[in-house]
């Protein structure tokens, strides 16, 4: 969570879900001879993570980012690629843990996951913090931080 509410915190918290969101798809990806209990509250706690990151990009991030030239194409495409990932998430959601359908759904969310977050490091990160004032991005992390409150 935001410690501090600069801008450029705005843009680390972001790297920061990312980071938490891959790092429980992996272990949920290696976990194929895991208890279907475990898997499931993995599952349970990378929707969680999920569910943060998709409100910090689609309530604060992303309509900062999409006000500034250019860059309104970038979001709109990152939140259709967000959306596929999301509904790949919730097809897995609905299947039992145990089976090889899960196995793939999960590699397959894992790899959507991944590929989001390196366009967002890649593309939307730079030009965002080269765009967006820093004051602009500090008040929209502000809004962030008092809305998790």
């Amino acid at each position: 969570m935001l410690q501090s509410l600069g801008g450029m915190e705005l843009y680390a918290e972001a790297r920061a879900q990312n980071a938490r969101l891959l790092r429980l798809l992996t272990v949920l990806e290696d976990t194929i001879r895991t208890h279907p209990d475990e898997r499931r509250a993995l599952l349970d706690k990378a929707g969680m993570e999920l569910q943060a990151s998709v409100h910090l990009r689609r309530e604060h991030l992303y309509p900062l980012i999409a006000r500034y030239d250019g860059l309104d194409a970038l979001t709109q495409a990152l939140e259709r690629e967000r959306g596929e990932m999301l509904r790949t998430f919730e097809r897995l959601r609905q299947i039992p843990p145990d089976g090889s359908e899960f196995q793939l759904l999960i590699e397959l969310v894992n790899g959507q996951a991944r590929a989001l977050a390196e366009r967002e490091e890649r593309e939307l990160f730079p030009l965002a913090a080269h765009a967006v004032p820093p004051e602009q991005a500090a008040r929209v992390a502000q809004a962030h931080l008092e809305n998790c409150a």
